[in-house]
């Protein structure tokens, strides 16, 4: 991880001072399934995997063929879960992500749709992170997807994979977001991990596959406590001490599957305090 000692933006100082009053402060050494990248103070931005990359010795490519978000989709395997009784093309999407792109819509339900203008003009326009489209017609000129694997100059070890999705019609990020498997620590559980690098942290969701009908893949971030899959807002403190709030209220689903026509798609619905408040919806496709 790196930090900014810079002064933050107001409203970064509050978000943070609330997660460091509400959440638990813990050694991520003894919690590594919670370890991530951290951002910068101002802006996380499109140059960040570079800026990463340069500042822990690491060797970046990006984009290339067959470059995907995981190298082996049978890492997630559990008691519960078959990796093999998912459809190939699923798995075929997440271990070579780079030969697809995607078009995304979004559907904020009404109430909230006020809430999240205001989050994006607070926070995810600024950081160019996590900037969900409000307007359903917002992302009508596509989006952009690239990989970006970070790996050690001497090992060629892939230690960070990394990916960046842009709003073509405006030019600004919709995140970067850093891709791993983990392995939660009393349940034993294989999940897939998400970090959003953000100002002296990180919102990190540790989500759960659940295999279903006709070979299609859910992926569940809830859970009731550290330790679960769920939504995670770390704050670093000092050397590798952090503060750690779960949002257990805080939900989200992926239903990955095949429609009628046997295209890809993904439905991504977010639920906080049990209200759905937005769905995006993807179409994912073969790069010509």
């Amino acid at each position: 991880m790196y930090t900014d000692n810079k002064k933050n933006n107001i409203f970064d100082s509050i978000t943070q001072f609330w997660v460091k009053r509400t959440g638990r402060l813990l050694n991520l050494d003894e919690y590594p399934w919670l370890k991530g990248p951290a951002g910068e103070r101002d802006q996380i931005g499109a140059d960040f995997f570079e800026k990463y990359a340069k500042k822990n010795n690491l060797i970046v490519t990006k984009n290339l063929p067959g470059a995907g978000l995981m190298t082996d989709f049978t890492k997630l395997n559990n008691n519960d879960f078959d990796a093999s009784k998912v459809d190939k093309d699923i798995k075929h999407f997440y271990e070579r992500t780079s030969e697809y792109g995607m078009d995304i819509w979004s559907n904020w339900s009404g109430a909230f749709k006020p809430f999240g203008k205001l989050l994006n003009i607070i926070f995810a326009r600024r950081l160019q992170q996590m900037n969900m489209p409000i307007a359903a017609d917002e992302t009508s000129k596509g989006i952009t997807s690239e990989i970006y694997h970070l790996k050690d100059a001497v090992t060629n070890e892939i230690k960070l994979t990394g990916w960046l999705r842009k709003n073509i019609a405006t030019g600004d990020l919709i995140y970067a977001g850093c891709y791993s498997h983990c392995i939660l620590p009393d349940s034993k559980m294989n999940c897939m991990k998400v970090v959003f690098p953000l100002p002296n942290g990180s919102a990190t969701v540790i989500l759960k596959p659940i295999n279903c009908e006709n070979g299609a893949l859910k992926i569940l971030s809830e859970g009731k406590s550290i330790g679960s899959p769920g939504f995670y807002f770390i704050v670093n403190n000092k050397n590798k001490i952090a503060h750690i709030k779960h949002l257990k209220n805080m939900k989200e689903v992926l239903h990955i599957y095949k429609d009628e026509s046997g295209v890809l798609r993904t439905d991504h619905t977010f639920r906080l305090f049990g209200f759905k408040f937005l769905n995006l919806h993807y179409k994912i496709f073969k790069k010509t």
